[in-house]
């Protein structure tokens, strides 16, 4: 009988990756309406919503041409 056979040692291990970085301090309060900075970009205006067969129209091209 052959004597037990040692297994073989595993491979290396990967190096070690960099740790993340801390995350960023949130907001302590929550801040809303006129308290507000203007950090945001500006907000288009709203377009009137269209209600019931003024929806279906076909809206009338500068190029004048009607006949399709």
């Amino acid at each position: 009988m052959c004597p037990p056979r040692r297994p073989p040692s595993p491979p290396p291990l990967p190096a070690p990756r960099p740790t993340a970085p801390r995350p960023e301090q949130t907001a302590k309060n929550v801040v809303v309406g006129s308290q507000r900075t203007t950090e945001g970009g500006k907000r288009k205006p709203k377009r009137p919503r269209t209600l019931g067969t003024e929806s279906l129209r076909i809206p009338v091209t500068l190029s004048g041409n009607l006949r399709y």
